[in-house]
């Protein structure tokens, strides 16, 4: 469940910031806060930190990956 809160946070976030900041920045800053929210869940949840930059670090090469993939349409 705080997974998908987040997923939906993600597109709050790029869409609230690409007004100000443009969009590939949004995009990036709103993959970083919200692979930074799930570790820290994920932190929380296992009670162990390793697990968690794990997370975080694949959650955010799944954006990259996203973003890139969109890009060369």
């Amino acid at each position: 469940m705080i997974i998908g809160a987040g997923l939906a946070l993600f597109y709050l976030t790029l869409l609230a910031a690409s007004e100000h900041i443009g969009f590939t920045a949004a995009y990036v800053a709103a993959a970083a806060v919200n692979a930074l929210m799930i570790g820290g869940y994920v932190a929380a949840a296992m009670r162990d930190g390793r697990p968690a930059i794990f997370i975080d670090v694949e959650v955010y090469n799944n954006f990259v990956k996203a973003r890139v993939a969109g890009v060369e349409r």
